[in-house]
């Protein structure tokens, strides 16, 4: 297979109005929270912190956003890989932490602090999830400039189903309330620990078990570039790189793509309408567009086509 080069990205210069003001007030309730909280273990009345919050807000964002509209590029350094869009998460991370060991009674909190600690994760959460994926979004648009050669709905077979990683995640959360609850006593572990399992059981029900993934609304897509396949939700956009696929399987069940050093990706093959005519068109570019070399393993299997690089 021949390489294909990602298009360089270091000119590119994606900043937008939205991700300049996402930036920049993100960055302006950190610091004015910073602030907060140094107010509150400092022992300052409540009328002081409430209105030094908003002014520290505006004062940080005003200066966030000339500082952003200078530095050309901003958006691709923040973007262009998964290491550095976690940075937009530490802040998350150590303020859900720290809330959820005080909710569940591992530390003890003055409720003015731990009020704050929870309003501050509530806030920087979504402005953290939302500035990662518009820089990530714009990253994804400025590799793959051209139009699709070909464009599928997506939907996940094998053991990375919705349903699955649910389970997990809600399996983990729910041991983990029912710990603290034996261990303390929190009424908000019993809280957690219900929630958690309502969730487990609405997943685990018939309507979800009979679920037909042709019928979905508003699915992911997989479309294929010059440069690789830009995978797009409804929020969200990532290109994988063809360096990064190393073989494509067609099976009666699903369509595969194999990536090297991750997960592979698995797409149910119902939900695709001509998986042949996909299977081409990714080998076309993969290749680009040169034939597809096989090499001979002896005979080919009935309910399979394969291509390797």
């Amino acid at each position: 297979m021949a390489t294909q080069q990602v298009p360089e990205l270091a000119d590119f210069d994606g900043s937008s109005l939205g991700f300049t003001a996402a930036l920049a007030f993100y960055v302006g309730v950190i610091v004015a929270g910073v602030v907060t909280l140094g107010s509150v273990v400092a022992g300052a009345d409540n009328a002081t912190i409430l209105s030094t919050f908003p002014t520290v807000v505006t004062a940080v964002t005003v200066l966030g956003i000339v500082f952003v509209n200078r530095t050309s590029g901003l958006t691709v350094r923040l973007g262009r890989s998964r290491r550095r869009r976690l940075v937009w998460f530490l802040p998350v991370v150590a303020l859900g932490s720290v809330w959820f060991a005080h909710l569940v009674g591992l530390v003890t909190l003055e409720w003015r602090l731990g009020f704050a600690i929870g309003l501050l994760f509530v806030l920087t959460t979504p402005l953290a999830v939302g500035g990662a994926r518009m820089a990530r979004n714009r990253v994804a648009a400025a590799r793959t400039p051209d139009d699709p050669i070909a464009q599928w709905d997506w939907h996940r077979s094998g053991i990375l189903t919705h349903r699955s990683v649910s389970t997990v995640f809600l399996g983990i959360g729910l041991l983990t309330s029912v710990a603290s609850v034996l261990a303390t006593g929190s009424l908000y572990g019993l809280f957690f620990a219900a929630y958690c399992g309502a969730l487990l059981y609405s997943v685990w029900t018939d309507r979800h078990a009979n679920f037909d993934p042709t019928n979905r609304w508003n699915p992911p897509t997989i479309s294929v570039h010059e440069h690789g396949l830009r995978f797009e939700k409804s929020l969200s956009q990532k290109v994988v790189p063809w360096d990064a696929i190393e073989s494509v399987r067609l099976t009666d069940d699903e369509l595969v793509l194999e990536r090297s050093g991750w997960l592979d990706v698995r797409c149910d093959r119902r939900t695709i309408d001509d998986p042949d005519a996909v299977l081409e068109a990714i080998e076309r570019a993969r290749t680009g567009g040169k034939p597809v070399e096989r090499i001979p393993t002896g005979p080919e299997p009935e309910r399979e086509t394969e291509t390797k690089r």
